[in-house]
């Protein structure tokens, strides 16, 4: 025997996942259901979240957002069916509930959790720069510090590896006042260097150092500064020796990427030993690290070149360092 209110719940979820005639036709309006039918759907909500029915709790935060939308707990069942997406693997959807969460509840208690959630579903879908305005937004305002220093970490990575220059021009103009916005600006002064526009990497770079002459990255930038004002004043230098058969390796050799870098190396080294068997003239080869930074990979290429005399660079692992390393191996031609 059903209590009554267990029957509307029967009633009402069979009429939303079995399409009989509640559903809406076309050119008609959503079925409305009211506030107590809201929190008896909501609870079953929770309930399947939490056994990991995600299906099911996806399609109940849907149907309660649609057939409810001015419900007073909507937050909540927005939060949950973002939750719900994470898990199923839909970043999409995930982005589409917490949009609707920020564009209704901007004072909900979970919205920031909501739109850590959506930087995340941005960067798997290869929207960085949404991803990043995100959690620039997000160190704007008063959270938490454990979600401060996942935020910070987060966007660091963004701004190294995913960002554009057009990308982090914007980010900076918009949130000049960012904790990370000399970081960016330092990381976009690497951009244009590893672009080769030396000009641009110099002017960043000078611009910084005076507004952020404290600036914990500052010998960085100093000699990145001196990096490109060489590169600015004599474009055409070349290199004083070669050894014929010396290559120069470039991998992160020290740092947090190090053991990425140990890996390279090994390849490398299986690729030569199975050079040497087939050709009688020896290679050896030198180490650079560059440890996972653009900077830091252009210093290697100017030691490897200018004193160990290599013939070519292999590397770097990294696409930033890489291309960096590119640029300076092309203007040591």
């Amino acid at each position: 025997m059903l209590l009554p209110g267990t029957a509307v719940i029967v009633v009402l979820c069979f009429c939303i996942f079995c399409g009989c005639a509640s559903s809406p036709r076309s050119g008609g309006s959503a079925p409305k259901v009211s506030s107590g039918d809201s929190d008896a759907l909501l609870a079953e909500l929770n309930r399947n979240f939490e056994a990991g029915r995600y299906e099911a709790a996806d399609s109940l935060a849907r149907t309660i957002a649609i057939m409810d939308p001015g419900y007073v707990r909507g937050d909540e069942v927005l939060y949950i069916g973002a939750r719900s997406a994470e898990a199923l693997d839909s970043p999409s959807q995930t982005v589409k509930y917490a949009n609707e969460l920020a564009a209704k509840y901007p004072l909900s208690p979970r919205l920031d959790q909501t739109l850590i959630l959506a930087a995340d579903a941005y960067r798997d879908l290869g929207q960085y720069y949404e991803s990043a305005g995100l959690l620039s937004r997000l160190l704007s305002s008063a959270i938490e510090p454990a979600m401060r220093e996942r935020c910070l970490d987060d966007l660091r990575e963004l701004a190294g590896e995913s960002l554009g220059v057009a990308d982090l021009e914007r980010l900076i103009d918009a949130y000049p006042s960012s904790p990370l916005a000399a970081e960016m600006s330092l990381g976009l002064a690497k951009k244009e260097f590893a672009r080769g526009d030396y000009d641009r990497a110099y002017a960043l770079l000078a611009d910084l150092l005076y507004e952020f002459p404290q600036h914990a990255h500052s010998r960085e930038i100093r000699y990145l500064l001196q990096v490109a004002a060489d590169r600015r004043n004599d474009p055409d230098r070349t290199v004083d020796f070669v050894e014929p058969n010396k290559l120069g390796v470039l991998l992160p050799y020290t740092g947090n990427f190090s053991r990425f870098g140990r890996y390279f190396e090994q390849g490398v080294k299986m690729a030569i030993e199975e050079y040497a068997d087939s050709m009688e003239t020896p290679v050896t080869y030198v180490i650079g690290d560059s440890k996972a930074d653009p900077v830091a990979a252009v210093g290697a290429v100017r030691r490897l070149v200018l004193e160990e005399g290599v013939v070519g660079v292999l590397g770097s692992v990294f696409t930033m360092p890489s291309i960096a390393a590119a640029t300076e191996c092309n203007a040591w031609k």
